[in-house]
């Protein structure tokens, strides 16, 4: 869904414990997106859900970020805005956000970064990460460039590897100017909502 054009949205934002929230829903699509920012506007989550046929609110979809962790009971979890207690099995996907590049992080993987190879498929418009020992495979659109209608063919990618003890694959694709464009233009909005955002919503431009 965060994917796909939608029509003009209602936003409002709100400062919740020192980071602006900002809210977005799309008129008559069912479509809602809330975004977090942190004091210095860098962007911490970005998470997308629909309504279905019955009106009932879908799953939330994370574009940047992963879901909070409920506490345990023994000090484990809690947080928000891309924190999480990783499986202690189950590599996380995780995409982040920076300026340059579309930022994906892999944990829970231990082979060195030879392992590991990206692709972009043109016919499905779809990066493929492989491993040669067959451990992991997965195929991802990049919501940022399908949003704007530019392909991922030609892009460079950067694979790196973090290994004593923290097993992090990072998969770094660059940013066309178009899409740093956008982003600055958004975050400069974003800026704005922040000087004006107190402990109640606050209308903001459509999105």
């Amino acid at each position: 869904m965060f994917s796909q054009s939608l029509p003009p949205g209602v936003t409002t934002a709100i400062k919740v414990s020192g980071r602006l929230r900002v809210q977005t829903t799309y008129d008559g699509s069912g479509v809602e997106m809330v975004e977090e920012w942190g004091s210095d506007v860098n962007l911490l989550s970005r998470r997308w859900r629909e309504r279905g046929m019955m009106g009932k609110e879908g799953e939330w979809e994370w574009e940047i970020g992963t879901p909070a962790v409920k506490n345990d009971g023994n000090g484990n979890g809690g947080g928000s805005g891309g924190v999480i207690k990783a499986s202690d099995v189950n590599p996380v996907w995780i995409g982040k956000d920076s300026t340059a590049q579309f930022v994906y992080c892999l944990t829970k993987c231990p082979w060195k970064v030879e392992n590991y190879t990206v692709t972009y498929d043109e016919d499905k418009d779809e990066f493929v990460l492989r491993t040669k020992n067959r451990k992991f495979y997965k195929r991802w659109r990049v919501p940022g460039l399908v949003r704007l209608g530019i392909k991922g063919e030609g892009l460079e990618v950067q694979v790196e590897h973090k290994g004593d003890g923290e097993d992090v694959l990072l998969i770094k694709i660059e940013k066309p100017e178009r899409v740093r464009e956008e982003e600055r233009r958004r975050r400069d909005e974003r800026m704005t909502a922040a000087k004006n955002a107190g402990g109640d919503n606050v209308d903001c431009k459509q999105s």
